[in-house]
Order: C-alpha cells, then sequence, then structure tokens
C-alpha cells in the first residue's frame, strides 16, 4: 500500500494574507467608516481627517485594475493620481500637479492612516515632504 501523503496546510504568510484581506473587506463593509462604496462600480470613497484638522477626500478608481486611480480633493482642489509602486501592505499615488508651482504631491496609505506629501519636481534625490498625516474619519 501507499503510504498516505501529508495534508498541505497553508503557509504562515498565506494564512496573514487572507486574514488580513478579510479584515479589510470587513472594514469597509462596515457603516461609519467614512468610506462609501459606488454600488456597480469599482470606486471607493473615503474621508480622511488630518492632524491639521483638514479634511480630505478620496475616490479610489479601480475600473482599470492596472492602472488605479485615486482623485484625492485637498483644500478644494482635486489632483488626479496614478498608482505608484509601494510596500506591500500600502498604496501609493502620485501626481506632477500640486499645491504650488514646481512641486507634485504624493497621496500614501497603509491601513487607516494616510500621508499627503509634497515632492520638488525636476530635482533628483529630493524626498517627499510630508504636508498632513490623516485617518478615516469615523
Amino acid at each position: 500500500t501507499e503510504p498516505h501523503a501529508m495534508p498541505r496546510f497553508p503557509s504562515h504568510q498565506s494564512v496573514a494574507i487572507a486574514i488580513a484581506v478579510l479584515v479589510v473587506t470587513a472594514l469597509g463593509a462596515c457603516s461609519g467608516t467614512g468610506e462609501t462604496r459606488e454600488p456597480g462600480a469599482d470606486r471607493t470613497r473615503v474621508t480622511y481627517r488630518c492632524s491639521d484638522r483638514q479634511i480630505i477626500r478620496v475616490l479610489y478608481d479601480y475600473t482599470t485594475p492596472s492602472a488605479p486611480v485615486a482623485r484625492v480633493v485637498v483644500k478644494g482642489q482635486t489632483f488626479e493620481m496614478r498608482s505608484v509602486r509601494s510596500q506591500p501592505g500600502s498604496a501609493r499615488y502620485s501626481t506632477e500637479s500640486g499645491l504650488r508651482d514646481g512641486h507634485g504631491l504624493q497621496w500614501w496609505t497603509r491601513g487607516s492612516q494616510a500621508t499627503l506629501s509634497e515632492m520638488a519636481l525636476g530635482q533628483s534625490g529630493s524626498e517627499p515632504v510630508r504636508i498632513a498625516s490623516c485617518v478615516i474619519s469615523r
């Protein structure tokens, strides 16, 4: 007789990823989280409250999965930001448009937290400067 194969269990990393996906899905489904999913569309509206008392509203648009977009409303201006490479577990968007001439913006989220930063354009090696630290409005 053949020996029975040992059952294969998912790796700890696979389990952690599955749990993270479930938590994020559950948080998005909760009422009062500042998130609104548009019916029939791959879009989510999120309201953030920032450390400087500023309110930032974002429409995350995933209708083109290979090119997600975040439409970020800052101080009454809407900036369309394209997804750029980020660390695992976070999402980062940027645009060459900004609040000041010669500066672009970066929106970086991780869980319920987000950071808005400003970048000087055309200056290699310049680091983004944080403008606001934000959390999803509850």
